[in-house]
């Protein structure tokens, strides 16, 4: 498959979430005038096609014991229903600014009325300070989203605003809390985003861990709730995605950028909020989704899931590694398990690399496919970029939800290794147990691991020695090689199909 088709099937599915979340899926202007209505039904029956698969993929997590927090709601009862907002939206507290007079042409005041893809922004009548600072923002945001209108009036037709906004307001006796969305197509389909929660008992913001305070969960466990929904987020995102993917490599897998989806939401935890209440007294969060080939970020809100069942920080499979090899899974020192598992330059050999790592698998991981990074540069003649590394590992890192990343090294003028631009590279990261291939040596490996757990950042290139081939490691790391009596389990042709199928499209073949 062409690059260029997979990335339109990548913004088609990316632009249908849009529409689930509240945000108009408007076709780009030139597309429009090019396409015309077959665009529009290209995209209708896409969109029909990927939200029947991300329902039926929300429902298969659903029916799994998972539970959003529970807390005792003290619910006004009558609250009025808030005219503009989010169906289902009520509160004494908020109302429609009505801003469709600032639209030039009738058919552009008509849409801005309406209930859905239309443009509302909220007023908060709440009298405090952070109530006014909340409604200046919410009026810059609208000044400049009818200036960006008026900048490109000539470009419209008919009804089309090339915008909208929404909001939903949620209401009970303690909590406030309104959640704005603004999307327009003229900084390339950009979502705005914006969370105010208030303390009714003196109207002052209250943050994320405050908001979470009222669903019984404690400071401490509110970053370890969001990642796992924003996990949860993306598993139901890819696998409604994987269906429409027909290239094998590992690039345009959604599980290739969760790990930056992480490491996004970390940068800005605590900077800003991301936790509401939405109109039905569900938890949310707002975080920022990243597409593969970044061909559709945008932010939008995930359901919060409930506090895991178990509360440890530790991924599961390293703490079965720790307790098989007699490590204290909690040591301080300690940030993964990583082991050796050969060469491989042509199908034969990667075959017996994926034989080595299969009873692993099987012993760790129920046959499930571990995560993959290997080092690839861009190969401008094919649809498949060109490997460039021979090396093959197994990384388990300590934490859960951990991100990994490789970033490329080249030896400088000066001798030293430095860091240089990989696209491919740096647009992907992965968490949880990761195959990696790239080069390591004595002289100049040609990648580092990034490994992150909020905000714990390690880097390391591990080197294979050439008195006796053995794998040196940091102290960090250990080398989980004795885990297993690999000669005992490896079975000839048992091993990953999808995983060969991935790796050889990048060897040149397929």
């Amino acid at each position: 498959m062409k690059k260029k088709t997979l990335r339109s099937i990548i913004l088609l599915l990316v632009l249908t979430s849009l529409i689930l979340v509240g945000c108009n899926n408007t076709a780009n202007q030139e597309q429009e005038k090019d396409q015309g209505p077959m665009l529009n039904l290209v995209q209708e029956e896409k969109g029909q096609e990927n939200k029947v698969a991300e329902e039926r993929v929300s429902n298969e997590l659903t029916s799994e014991e998972v539970q959003a927090p529970k807390r005792e709601f003290a619910q006004v009862e009558n609250l009025p229903l808030v005219e503009g907002a989010v169906l289902g939206s009520a509160s004494k507290y908020v109302e429609d600014r009505q801003l469709w007079d600032n639209f030039d042409y009738k058919e552009h005041k008509a849409t801005a009325q309406k209930d859905l893809y239309g443009f509302h922004l909220p007023r908060i009548l709440l009298d405090s300070p952070d109530a006014k600072k909340a409604n200046k923002e919410i009026e810059e945001l609208g000044a400049y989203l009818i200036n960006l209108y008026k900048e490109n009036l000539e470009y419209l037709t008919d009804d089309n605003l090339g915008m909208n906004a929404s909001f939903s307001v949620y209401e009970d006796r303690d909590i406030l809390s309104v959640h704005v969305v603004a999307y327009n197509i003229w900084e390339g389909y950009e979502t705005k985003s914006k969370i105010y929660n208030f303390s009714l008992a003196d109207g002052n913001f209250i943050s994320d861990e405050k908001v979470l305070s009222y669903f019984g969960l404690e400071k401490d466990q509110v970053l370890a709730v969001i990642e796992d929904s924003i996990v949860r987020d993306y598993e139901i995102l890819g696998r409604g995605y994987d269906m429409n993917v027909e290239d094998y490599s590992f690039i345009y897998n959604m599980e290739n950028i969760l790990g930056l989806a992480l490491d996004t939401f970390w940068d800005s935890f605590g900077k800003k909020n991301h936790v509401y209440i939405d109109e039905l007294g569900n938890p949310m969060v707002a975080y920022f989704k990243l597409a593969p080939s970044h061909s559709g970020d945008y932010e939008g809100p995930a359901k919060l899931v409930g506090k895991a069942l178990n509360p440890s920080p530790y991924l599961d499979e390293y703490v079965k590694m720790a307790r098989a090899l007699g490590v204290d899974p909690a040591d301080k020192n300690n940030k993964g398990f990583m082991i050796f598992l050969g060469y491989a330059n042509y199908e034969e050999d990667l075959q017996k690399v994926l034989e080595r790592l299969y009873p692993w698998q099987e012993a760790f991981m129920s046959y499930k496919d571990p995560s993959m990074l290997v080092t690839v540069t861009e190969n401008y003649d094919s649809d498949a970029p060109d490997l460039i590394g021979q090396e093959y590992y197994l990384f388990v890192p300590k934490y859960k939800n951990s991100s990994l990343r490789l970033k490329q090294l080249e030896l400088g003028d000066n001798g030293n290794l430095k860091e240089v631009e990989n696209y491919i590279l740096d647009s992907n990261s992965v968490t949880g147990p990761t195959l990696i291939c790239q080069n390591f040596s004595e002289i100049a490996p040609n990648a580092k691991l990034v490994v992150r757990h909020r905000d714990d950042v390690f880097e390391f290139s591990p080197t294979i020695s050439l008195k006796d081939g053995s794998v040196e490691l940091p102290d960090e790391i250990m080398d989980g090689e004795k885990v297993l009596d690999w000669d005992r389990l490896i079975v000839q042709e048992n091993y990953s199909y999808l995983m060969f199928e991935r790796l050889v499209s990048l060897l040149g073949r397929g």
